[in-house]
C-alpha cells in the first residue's frame, strides 16, 4: 500500500488521537490531582532552595536553607488548594529552634514555631478564579549550621509536602501540558496510520497509548514541568523511527508485511514511549543509574577497568558492552543518564521484536509472535530492571536475545561466513556487557549446541558445531579483550565462596532470622523456601502459567526446527543456575535471562488456550487482562 494512499487514514487518527490524549488527560488529572513530592528521591527543578535527600535509616528527609519555594506554573485556582507541609527544626538546642513562615504567591498566610518533633501544617492557598499558578514559599527566621565540616544554611527538616484541591470546581490540567498531551497521542495516531493497518487499528492504538500516557502526564509535579515537551519529542522520534523501519523492512523483503507484524511493530513502539515516560519521569528516582553514568564518562576519558559489588559484597568485573555502545551518541544526548535509559530501552525494544521474527521464522504462527514480544514487555521484571538502574545486566540481556536468535537462524551454517561472524559478534558483545550474562549466554549457547546434536537430524547437526565454534570464538574474545585483567578479583571470589559454602549456616535459620554476610550465608531451606516467592514476583503467576502450558505443548509436539530445541536449552540453563543459586552463593541475573524463553511458552500456552472451548478461552482471556493489569500497576507504581 502507497504511503501516499494512507495519509487521510492517519490524518483521520492523529485528529482522533490528539482528541483522546486530551481527554483521558483531562480525566485522569481530574480523578487525580494531588501533588506529591517525594523525599525519597530528589526534587524536581520546580522545588529550589532545597539540598539534597538524606537518609536516617528507614526515614528519607530534605534540609530547605533560609527561604525555599515550590513553583507550579499553570496551576487551576478556580478551586482553593491545601499544601500539607511535615517539618521539624532538629536543632541540637530547642532554645534555638526557628520561626517558619509560610507564603502563597508572596503573602504570608500562615506562622509556626518548630520544633525538634514533627509536625505537619496546612497551608491554604484560596480560589482565585483568574489566577493560573501558584507560589508556596518557607522562610526560616534563624538558619543552622551543622559545624566546621558543613557550612551550610539549613531552614528547616521537610519529610512530605503534598498539594491537593479542597473543593470547588473540578482541576484542570495546565492548557500547555494538555497540548502536549494531544499533540503526543496525535502523533501516534498518525504513525499507526501511516504503517497500514486499518482505521480502527490505529485509532484504537492511538486511544490505547493515550489512556496510558495520562498516567504518567498527570503524576506528581510532572503537568508544571518541561516533561510534557520531552513526551512530545520522544513520541515524535518514535513515531518517526516506526515509519522508516516499517517501510524500509517492506522494501528489504519486497512485500508488504502482515497485519501481526504492523501490530507488533506499534506495539513495539508504543511501548518504548511509555517505558521512558516512566523512566525519565520527574517523580522517578534515578537509581543505579547514575552509578553507570559515571562510569560512562569513565570510558569516554579512557578508563576501561571497573569492578562492581554484587549483594553480599561480592566483587565481579563491571564490562562496558554499554558504555562503549553508547559513548558515540553523546553527540545527541548530554545527559548520561538520559543517554543510557534511551540506549538501554532502545535496545530492549529490538530485542523484542527479535522474538516475533524468531518464532513466525521457526513456527509460522504469527499469533505466537505478536502474544510473545507483548508479553516479554508485560513480565513485571522486564520493567523492574530498568526502573532500579541496573543497565549493564539489561543490555547485556538484549544482546544474548540478539545472538540466540542467531543460533536458531537456518542461515547459521559452519560454512556461513556472514552468519557465522553476526553471530560471533553479538555472542561476544553480551559476553562484554555483564558478567552474569555471560555465564548464562555461554550455558546456554552450549546446551543449544548439544540439544541441535542429539536432536540428530543432519540440518541440526551442523547447527551444532557452528553454535560450538562461535561459542568458542566468542568466548576467546572477551577474555581476551577484557576478562583477563581481573585475576585476582576472581582468586578472592573462589576463596570467599568456598569457605561460604563449606561453613554454611545451619539448617535450623529462619528466613526471618538476621543472618550476617550476603546470600551464601543463608541456609539452603531459606533460599528454596524463597523461590516461590521470586518466581511469582519476577513474572507473575498468570504468565508462569500461561508458560507451564506452553511447555507441555512443546514437549509434546517435538517439533524438528531450530527453536524447539534452543527454547528447550534456554530454560534449562535458566533453571541449572537457579539451582546453583540455592546450592551456593552464586546469584546470577537467571530470572531477567529466562524472561524472553518465559514470554515465548506464555504465548505459545495462550494461542492454545485460545483455540480451546468456550470455557478455556475464557480462561485464557481472564489470565491475559490481569496480566495486563498487573504489568500497568507495576510501571506507574515507580513514580509513586
Amino acid at each position: 500500500m502507497r504511503l501516499l494512499s494512507l495519509l487521510p487514514r492517519a490524518a483521520g487518527a492523529a485528529l482522533l488521537g490528539a482528541f483522546a490524549g486530551a481527554a483521558w488527560l483531562v480525566l485522569t488529572y481530574a480523578v487525580w490531582p494531588a501533588i506529591e513530592f517525594h523525599t525519597d528521591r530528589d526534587l524536581p527543578a520546580a522545588a529550589s532552595g532545597f539540598y539534597p535527600v538524606e537518609r536516617n535509616d528507614l526515614e528519607t528527609f530534605v534540609w530547605t536553607a533560609p527561604q525555599a519555594s515550590i513553583t507550579l506554573p499553570g496551576l487551576d485556582r478556580r478551586s482553593s488548594w491545601t499544601c500539607s507541609v511535615t517539618f521539624r527544626g532538629a536543632r541540637p538546642d530547642p532554645a534555638t529552634l526557628p520561626d517558619v513562615a509560610f507564603a502563597v504567591d508572596g503573602s504570608v498566610v500562615a506562622h509556626r514555631r518548630a520544633t525538634n518533633d514533627y509536625r505537619t501544617i496546612d497551608v491554604q492557598a484560596p480560589a482565585v478564579a483568574q489566577k493560573r499558578g501558584l507560589q508556596l514559599s518557607i522562610a526560616v527566621s534563624t538558619p543552622f549550621v551543622p559545624g566546621p565540616a558543613d557550612r551550610r544554611q539549613l531552614g528547616v527538616m521537610i519529610r512530605s509536602l503534598r498539594c491537593a484541591p479542597t473543593g470547588g470546581a473540578v482541576a484542570l490540567p495546565p492548557a500547555r501540558t494538555l497540548r502536549q498531551a494531544a499533540i503526543a497521542a496525535g502523533l501516534f495516531g498518525a504513525g499507526a496510520g501511516l504503517v497500514g493497518v486499518t482505521a480502527g487499528s490505529a485509532v484504537g492504538a492511538a486511544f490505547a497509548l493515550a489512556a496510558a500516557q495520562s498516567l504518567a502526564m498527570a503524576c506528581g509535579v510532572a503537568p508544571f514541568s518541561e516533561f510534557p515537551e520531552l513526551a512530545v519529542a520522544f513520541a515524535f522520534w518514535i513515531t518517526l523511527a516506526l515509519v522508516i523501519g516499517v517501510i524500509l523492512v517492506q522494501r528489504l523483503r519486497g512485500q508488504p508485511l502482515r497485519n501481526t507484524a504492523r501490530f507488533a511493530a506499534i506495539f513495539a513502539a508504543g511501548a518504548l514511549y511509555l517505558k521512558l515516560l516512566v523512566l525519565l519521569h520527574p517523580g522517578k528516582f534515578i537509581g543505579d543509574a547514575m552509578v553507570h553514568a559515571h562510569r560512562l564518562m569513565a570510558v569516554v576519558g579512557g578508563h576501561y577497568l571497573f569492578t562492581s559489588t554484587a549483594p553480599g559484597n561480592y566483587e565481579f568485573p563491571n564490562a562496558i558492552g554499554l558504555y562503549v555502545v553508547a559513548a558515540p551518541f553523546r553527540v545527541l544526548v548530554q545527559d548520561p543518564v538520559v543517554l543510557l535509559r534511551i540506549v538501554t530501552a532502545v535496545a530492549d525494544t529490538l530485542a523484542g521484536l527479535l522474538l516475533y521474527a524468531m518464532v513466525v521464522r521457526a513456527w509460522r504462527d504469527r499469533l505466537t509472535a505478536a502474544m510473545a514480544i507483548a508479553l516479554a514487555t508485560f513480565v513485571p521484571l522486564a520493567f523492574d530492571i530498568h526502573a532500579v538502574g541496573d543497565l549493564t545486566s539489561s543490555f547485556g540481556q538484549s544482546l544474548s536475545v540478539v545472538s540466540v536468535a542467531l543460533f536458531t537462524w537456518p542461515a547459521l551454517e559452519p560454512t556461513s561466513l556472514v552468519a557465522m561472524t553476526l553471530a560471533t559478534i553479538a555472542t561476544a558483545g553480551a559476553f562484554l556487557s555483564h558478567t552474569s550474562t555471560f555465564a548464562l549466554l555461554f550455558a546456554t549457547a552450549l546446551l543449544t549446541a548439544a540439544v541441535y546434536w542429539l536432536w540428530t537430524q543432519p540440518v541440526l547437526r551442523r547447527a551444532a558445531a557452528a553454535v560450538l565454534v562461535c561459542l568458542i570464538v566468542a568466548t576467546a574474545l572477551s577474555l581476551g579483550l577484557y576478562y583477563r585483567h581481573f585475576g585476582s578479583v576472581y582468586r578472592l571470589q573462589y576463596d570467599r565462596i568456598r569457605s561460604e559454602v563449606t561453613h554454611a549456616q545451619p539448617a535450623t535459620a529462619t528466613a526471618q532470622q538476621p543472618v550476617a554476610g550476603g546470600p551464601g550465608s543463608r541456609p539452603i531451606s531459606v533460599r528454596i523456601a524463597a523461590v516461590p516467592g521470586s518466581l511469582n514476583a519476577c513474572f507473575g503467576w498468570p504468565i508462569l502459567a500461561l508458560a507451564a502450558i506452553g511447555l507441555w505443548r512443546l514437549a509434546r509436539a517435538g517439533n524438528g526446527d531450530r527453536l524447539t530445541p534452543a527454547v528447550l536449552a534456554w530454560l534449562a540453563a535458566c533453571a541449572a543456575f537457579l539451582v546453583l543459586g540455592v546450592l551456593t552463593p552464586i546469584d546470577t541475573r537467571y530470572y531477567l535471562a529466562a524472561i524472553p524463553v518465559v514470554a515465548i511458552l506464555a504465548a505459545a500456552g495462550a494461542r492454545w488456550g485460545w483455540k480451546r472451548g468456550s470455557a478455556v478461552r475464557l480462561g485464557t482471556a481472564a489470565l491475559l487482562v490481569l496480566i495486563v493489569v498487573r504489568a500497568t500497576l507495576n510501571w506507574i507504581r515507580w513514580i509513586h
